[in-house]
């Protein structure tokens, strides 16, 4: 299976949660321990102890049965950019696109110099060989590079700027948590056990936090009412604005072998590389997060999957009514034909009270979203309510891909940054 620019990876060999070394019953995610912190608006003590069942058990089939599809092949960054110029560039949330004035000038600011820091100091490889190479000699040698790396780093840091100070000294973290993983390589080297999950998780957090990103572990379950039961979810990360307002969930999935044979030339197709129990389940974590996002008033929840050290961004588009049925049918939704038009509206024989119910304060402007979509759908024909869409994989320990991915993150970090 490809996962993009530089890994390929055989498919039977990815696990979902389930697959954890601590023994769980099948379907079900691992447990936080009691000290985990914790995140409202969740679910209360006394309701934790109750079983809840998981979305890691959940499959593509499932939520197909919900009206929910991946698309059959990748998007550019500039799909994800396009949800906010539907609304004029400005939603609810603060968010804006494009930048204007001094946050693009800031944007560009911390591109430069960020891509300076990693390619004057940093550990840069241009052949994902590298990186997924057995050799020990390779692995100390990177090792010894890391910390290298950030040593010059904190000796190089002059600018005065407070966000490129805080992008810089996460570099640095970065690279520290980059050392350890190679330590953990190194130490396990005679044996056959590989790079555990926590420390990819943990490698993607301090990653991000270089795009002035708050992630977020070992917060409590997320829940969500279908037909009466509780569904629940417990991502690896959140990358959050505040305690209430979600910008992503992130799955960290497994991935025991690694090939460096993508074939570029081909679109990626994710439900033919990654297998459905992982696609279901990830799918499940974002509608189950959907009325926390933050990007509420687009109808929207934005998403990682991440392979290692390669990411894949998604995104569900959904209405409101269309969340409301599932709460109300579950997988009887597709089986009563409910129809869905081009505006991202799910439309039945009866009347759409249910979108009433959820008395969202920011209607008005899913209506101008709606409208907008409606008619612009002659020029670029508007996915319908339960798309997934999603980018290719972006392995960013790889410079040509590292460098694809990071104006999209600091457009995040500053959106998040001036309004919360």
């Amino acid at each position: 299976m490809d996962t993009g620019s530089g890994y390929g990876t055989d498919t039977s060999s990815i696990s979902s949660k389930s697959s954890e070394k601590k023994r769980v019953e099948p379907g079900k995610k691992r447990q936080r321990s009691s000290a985990d912190p914790s995140w409202s608006p969740f679910e209360s003590d006394k309701e934790e102890k109750r079983k809840l069942r998981s979305v890691s058990s959940w499959t593509l089939s499932r939520v197909k049965d919900y009206g929910l599809h991946y698309e059959n092949k990748a998007s550019s960054f500039s799909d994800f950019y396009d949800l906010f110029k539907a609304c004029g560039g400005k939603i609810d949330s603060g968010f804006i696109s494009p930048l204007e004035g001094e946050e693009k000038t800031l944007l560009d600011t911390l591109v430069d110099q960020t891509n300076l820091m990693i390619d004057k100091y940093g550990v840069e490889q241009d052949d994902p060989m590298t990186w997924s190479s057995k050799s020990l000699f390779n692995w100390v040698k990177l090792k010894k590079n890391c910390k290298e790396a950030a040593k010059n780093i904190t000796q190089n840091i002059t600018t005065r700027d407070l966000l490129l100070q805080e992008s810089h000294f996460a570099l640095k973290k970065f690279y520290h948590a980059l050392n350890d993983h190679f330590q953990e390589k190194i130490e396990n080297y005679n044996s056959s056990t590989e790079v555990t999950e926590e420390c990819y998780t943990d490698l993607l957090s301090k990653y991000l936090e270089i795009f002035l990103l708050t992630p977020r572990r070992g917060m409590r379950k997320s829940v969500m009412e279908i037909t009466g039961k509780t569904e629940s979810s417990m991502p690896d990360l959140r990358l959050t604005i505040d305690t209430a307002m979600n910008l992503f969930v992130v799955e960290v999935v497994e991935v025991k072998r690694s090939q460096c044979n993508l074939d570029e030339s081909v679109p990626f197709d994710i439900n033919k590389s990654l297998n459905d129990r992982i696609l279901g389940q990830h799918a499940g974590e974002l509608l189950i997060d959907y009325q926390k996002s933050c990007f509420g008033d687009l109808e929207a929840v934005f998403g990682i999957i991440c392979m290692q050290t390669s990411i894949i961004f998604t995104c569900l588009k959904m209405s409101l009514v269309h969340y409301a049925n599932i709460q109300q049918y579950g997988t009887d939704l597709v089986s009563r034909e409910m129809k869905v038009d081009d505006s991202f509206q799910l439309l039945k024989d009866e009347s759409d009270e249910e979108e009433e119910v959820f008395n969202f304060k920011k209607s008005k402007r899913r209506k101008v979203v709606s409208e907008k979509a409606t008619e612009d759908k002659t020029e670029n024909k508007a996915r319908k309510s339960g798309t997934i869409f999603y980018t290719k994989p972006y392995n960013y320990l790889l410079s040509k891909d590292r460098k694809q991915i990071m104006e999209f993150l600091f457009w995040i970090g500053i959106n998040s940054r001036r309004n919360f």
